[in-house]
């Protein structure tokens, strides 16, 4: 199972803190902690923790989870 960070907005995936089209070029994060740490560390915000479960190498299912949809203060 792969956890990646998708914003919400430009269909984009975080990885090494930058974006991407390309899903295989995401940060794969050991657990959602981890994504979820990311995304504060470096002000994400409207995106969303993708669970992609891949049972067979032709196969992946994706699960979309919201993390953070607010607005920064300030």
């Amino acid at each position: 199972m792969r956890r990646l960070v998708k914003n919400l907005r430009t269909q984009e995936y975080f990885g090494q803190g930058q974006w991407t089209l390309d899903p295989g070029q995401a940060q794969d994060f050991p657990d959602s902690g981890k994504a979820i740490d990311t995304c504060l560390r470096y002000h994400l915000t409207d995106v969303e923790l993708v669970l992609q479960l891949e049972a067979e190498p032709q196969e992946a299912f994706d699960t979309h989870l919201r993390l953070f949809d607010y607005r920064p203060y300030g």
